[in-house]
């Protein structure tokens, strides 16, 4: 029977033990900002799990932890800092030609995905076997259907840290950037903020045919968000979720064939070879935010001339920036809207190509049926359309409601007069720092053993934006306002609607202490209905 083979090539210094989240002295704190990449995350989501097991008996998929996570502390610094070829880069390349020797048939088909210097990797393993492989006593190409990366990076055995004029064609070692002939189809996401030299990209080249780009097997696509906000690793992955279910839907889309775990499925207790269940649902679950916490790097004294610069997002044709516009997904357009601190757009706007002295335009990924060509950020954010939807009566509209953001937009005008029922999935769950609870919130009570911290909880609770409602109790407004604040899990049935007295657009959040809002983690979708 045909087989599918994973091969999923983890981040520079990326593994398993990334989920642990230690707090602050004595316990107390906050967790850490840290969690396990969307690579571990594809692996179990695709039936692996972490002692060479999978759930489904035609699919097989292999998990590489990172370069850097092998040997003394020694053995990972160095690799972490130099990834010398020979040592943590090429023991990975080998244990996966080895498990290719040990489970290839023929007729399997082969899919492949990576982040950081792990795409590298995948990359590099990919273009070797055709030259490798023989010497095994495998005749045939094997097929690689479908590769799925996360913001390459080639900085393997010299990283160049600080000329971004020669970066990143100066640490490619791994292929020519033409992804392998071997490949039908790849997905690249891309970082558009990060801003260390030594993490630039490095793209896959795309060959050109009468004035046409021909490589369709290649989509290159760039996300808001540092390195990590596209590959993930970090707690809070509201950004690094969104690259994480666009390369899903894509490869659903594709029809590649791979069977999906959903997150509640999952065996966490016995991941692992021992007693500790280290991974669990919160790590796994994918909630898409473009209001996510940016890792993006803040410039420092003396350090920006050196070892930073702005990422330029461009369609590389053999190596060359083309006049080719890339391709930006919309949810950069989304967050820009809702943030306004968010300042990607110095990174767009003055994107000119260095040969011909003009600017480049930008492509817009609405989804796979809407991709539309501006000549500029400006003229793409102006053409969206900004105008506050109306619901007609019995029409239902749906939106996330992110639990680290103080006013979720709708994009839904409420008219005054007019009644709406609200709906929500009551087993979804979010994080008020690490107590999980759904959108009905939670009591002091009920989740805080100790009665010190139970008091201390108590004397907060007329502190919080709706002082009668839950901690975490999903709650609704007017127009940004706190005084037009409302609990919406009363309006949910047909008797008890909600009547809009002041009109406006409906925002909403989970009731917390104006303070607190940097320790929240997960989104509750929320679905309203106009009932009159």
């Amino acid at each position: 029977m045909m087989k599918k083979l994973i091969f999923c090539f983890d981040g520079t210094g990326n593994e398993p033990e990334d989920a642990k989240q230690s707090r602050g002295l004595f316990g107390v704190g906050d967790p850490e900002d840290e969690s396990i990449s969307n690579v571990l995350k594809l692996h179990l989501l695709l039936g692996g799990d972490l002692q060479g097991r999978n759930v489904f008996p035609d699919q097989q998929s292999f998990y590489y932890p990172g370069v850097g996570t092998y040997g003394s502390w020694w053995d990972k610094l160095r690799n972490r800092a130099l990834a010398p070829p020979e040592e943590d880069v090429g023991s990975i390349i080998k244990r996966a030609v080895s498990d290719i020797y040990n489970h290839y048939e023929a007729g399997d088909e082969l899919f492949v995905f990576g982040f950081s210097r792990g795409a590298a990797i995948a990359r590099r393993f990919v273009s070797i076997l055709s030259s490798t492989l023989p010497a095994l006593g495998i005749t045939e190409d094997p097929k690689v259907r479908f590769m799925g990366v996360f913001d390459t990076v080639a900085a393997i055995k010299h990283p160049n840290l600080f000329n971004e004029k020669i970066k990143p064609a100066s640490d490619v070692v791994f292929e020519d950037r033409f992804i392998s002939p071997l490949i039908e189809e790849a997905v690249h996401l891309l970082s558009l903020d990060d801003r260390r030299i030594a993490f630039f990209p490095a793209l896959m080249n795309q060959s050109l045919k009468h004035d046409n780009l021909q490589d369709a097997r290649v989509e290159e696509i760039w996300f808001a968000g540092a390195h990590s906000d596209v590959g993930g690793s970090f707690r809070y992955d509201g950004l690094s979720d969104i690259a994480l279910q666009f390369l899903m839907e894509r490869m659903a889309a594709k029809k590649i064939g791979l069977a999906v775990l959903s997150p509640l499925d999952v065996n966490y207790r016995d991941l692992f070879d021992g007693p500790d269940e280290l991974i669990a649902y919160e790590d796994v679950v994918v909630q898409p935010s473009h209001l996510g916490r940016s890792h993006a790097q803040n410039e420092k004294a003396g350090v920006k001339e050196l070892m930073y610069d702005y990422r330029m997002p461009r369609v590389s044709v053999n190596d060359v920036p083309s006049v080719y516009p890339p391709i930006i997904h919309h949810s950069v357009l989304d967050r820009m809207a809702d943030d306004r601190d968010y300042q990607s757009t110095a990174t767009i706007k003055n994107r000119i190509n260095p040969y011909t002295n003009q600017a480049v335009g930008v492509r817009i990924w609405f989804s796979a049926h809407d991709i539309r060509t501006f000549d500029s950020i400006d003229e793409a954010r102006q053409a969206v359309n900004t105008k506050l939807h109306r619901l007609a009566v019995g029409e239902e509209y749906s939106f996330s409601v992110n639990s680290n953001v103080k006013y979720n937009p709708s994009r839904l005008l409420l008219t005054a007069g007019q009644k709406y029922r609200f709906t929500v999935d009551m087993k979804q769950r979010w994080f008020d720092g690490t107590i999980a609870c759904g959108p009905d919130g939670w009591k002091a009570k009920e989740e805080i053993d100790n009665r010190l911290m139970r008091w201390g909880i108590k004397l907060k609770e007329g502190g919080r934006r709706v002082p009668d409602a839950a901690w975490f109790e999903l709650i609704g407004t007017v127009n940004r306002s706190d005084q037009e604040s409302f609990r919406l899990l009363k309006h949910t049935t047909k008797s008890s609607p909600y009547k809009c007295l002041q009109g406006g657009e409906l925002f909403a959040f989970a009731n917390d202490l104006n303070s607190k809002y940097g320790n929240n983690l997960g989104t509750i979708v929320l679905s309203v209905t106009r009932v009159s």
